[in-house]
């Protein structure tokens, strides 16, 4: 450690005893009681005086206590982390759960290795692209051997089969076949390629997995896909981890199998403009944090029968009012449809009730007479006809359970995880995704 010290830094290390007496470390190692820690509180913050001095006047005592060889089984090997040179990772990967918490510890390291080599990076960057050089090298050893000498004809079937090519970082990308692209970044373009049993390929499923908010499988690929990274049998790395997911378990599991589903109705299986054909639907309450304690609230999902987006929106109460409002603020953000959905069972929800209301009511007459919408209902008593904004709603409910859990929040923090569930929902892709190229 310390040849290493003196070759990359230049800087010349040497062991000397400290007696306890001025050694401040010791004080607070040993114990003391408070009137000796005032006492000492001086030489705590300064240091002894003769460490202030010239270093003639320093205590030149050997530290004789062990010898070299005692030393080396006792103090461990240290490796330094360079620019140039990617070892074994010098933390567990195995012993973080969080990609967050892997490269906070990481940057600190490197944050460290700043201070001694006196420069100013970005050490998140540095943590980024050293853990990624070390999962290539253990996961992509013969791939990565021939991208830094490519001689011969003996290209591994990967670097043929993904175009791989080596990043000015060093980091092993897939060339792409969208580099004309203007709307996706460079790194999409070019993923970063991934081993599929490696843990931290592991961690970055599990991170875009609880960013898509527990959707599943397809969505959580399209993630990692937007997030830029390609890995190789993506389906089956994505399921092992999805299906150890804990949240997933408790919320996904069923108690009976569902009926065979009925024909889709017209409007699914036809083009249109977004939102054009729109089921809407009420959800059961819940509760939102306030000043004076908690308060039901309802949400009003506004899904389209031909893509299945959604658009949410809060309200207090399940009035006409607060229903044509919500309806009011889904036409000014997605254009007015031409035909509006709902239930119409007098006995099966109260959503039903109020929406049915709403639609007869003079107050929505004034306000959308002129925009020639039609309303249609689903039969009496037929709830599975309502199956598109049905299953809407269980994805919803299923996200913000996940999200919150048993706990409550506030107004702000309510319609701001509403915000991030419907980007999640509308983020999924429209057909299935492949792990091939």
């Amino acid at each position: 450690m310390t040849e290493k010290i003196k070759t990359d830094l230049d800087i010349k290390v040497n062991f000397r005893y400290v007696p306890t007496a001025n050694n401040p470390a010791d004080f607070f190692t040993r114990g003391l009681t408070i009137n000796s820690f005032k006492e000492n509180l001086p030489l705590s913050y300064e240091g002894p005086e003769w460490i202030r001095q010239e270093e003639s006047s320093w205590h030149h005592d050997q530290l004789g206590c062990l010898s070299k060889a005692q030393m080396g089984r006792i103090c461990p090997s240290v490796n330094y982390v360079t620019e140039n040179e990617v070892t074994t990772s010098v933390v567990e990967l195995e012993r973080f759960s969080s990609l967050s918490k892997l490269i906070s510890v990481t940057s600190l390291i490197f944050e460290f290795v700043n201070r001694l080599k006196k420069r100013v990076m970005d050490r998140k960057l540095q943590a980024n692209t050293y853990l990624i050089k070390t999962m290539q090298k253990q996961s992509f050893s013969a791939e990565l051997d021939f991208l830094l000498n490519p001689e011969g004809n003996n290209v591994p079937k990967l670097v043929k089969d993904l175009n791989l090519f080596l990043d000015p970082k060093g980091i092993v990308r897939s060339r792409g076949r969208i580099e004309k692209s203007v709307y996706h970044p460079y790194e999409v373009q070019n993923p970063v390629l991934l081993g599929k049993k490696h843990r931290l390929t592991e961690l970055i499923i599990r991170e875009c997995h609880q960013r898509s908010q527990h959707l599943g499988l397809a969505t959580t690929l399209n993630e990692v896909r937007l997030a830029g990274y390609w890995i190789s049998e993506a389906r089956q790395a994505i399921k092992n981890v999805v299906n150890t997911c804990a949240k997933c378990k408790k919320f996904n599991a069923v108690s009976f199998s569902t009926p065979n589903p009925t024909n889709l109705p017209t409007p699914c299986v036809n083009f249109s403009k977004p939102f054009l054909h729109t089921g809407v639907d009420f959800t059961s309450h819940i509760y939102v944090k306030g000043k004076d304690g908690d308060y039901k609230m309802y949400i009003v999902l506004f899904t389209c029968m031909s893509i299945r987006a959604v658009h949410l929106e809060l309200v207090p109460d399940m009035s006409v009012k607060s229903f044509i409002q919500a309806f009011v603020r889904f036409m000014n953000v997605n254009g007015i449809p031409t035909h509006l959905y709902s239930d119409n069972a007098r006995t099966f929800t109260a959503a039903a009730r109020i929406i049915s209301k709403g639609m007869i009511a003079d107050e929505f007459k004034e306000r959308f007479n002129s925009y020639d919408l039609k309303h249609c209902t689903i039969p009496l008593f037929s709830p599975w006809y309502g199956g598109s904004w049905e299953r809407s709603i269980k994805t919803i409910k299923s996200c913000l359970y996940k999200a919150i859990g048993r706990g409550k929040v506030d107004y702000f923090g309510q319609i701001t995880i509403m915000s991030d569930v419907q980007r999640a929902v509308n983020s999924r892709p429209l057909t299935y995704i492949s792990s091939d190229d």
